[in-house]
């Protein structure tokens, strides 16, 4: 399985032989320092707690977006509670 990072456009893997562009939410960036990795590290964390891919893919878009609302790296890691709320409020879970 590969899945293309997109910045702030989401982004693109294949599930179930279907090519998927899964777009990420909007928000007004403040510093995106770490938003990658932030992405990656959420990634790793939905995936390895058995959501399936499509979900991990959008959760980790979310996570990596609402962590660029705040100054630096280390600081701006959202916390899963506030992931899963945003979650909810695009009809994503």
């Amino acid at each position: 399985i590969i899945v293309i990072t997109l910045e702030d456009k989401g982004c693109f893997t294949k599930i179930n032989n279907e090519y998927k562009l899964i777009p990420s939410i909007k928000v007004k960036a403040v510093d995106t320092t770490g938003a990658g990795d932030i992405f990656h590290g959420a990634f790793t964390y939905f995936i390895s707690n058995n959501y399936d891919l499509e979900t991990t893919c959008r959760l980790a878009n979310i996570t990596g977006a609402l962590s660029t609302l705040k100054v630096g790296g280390r600081y701006s890691i959202p916390k899963l509670s506030a992931v899963l709320e945003r979650s909810e409020e695009v009809d994503i879970i």
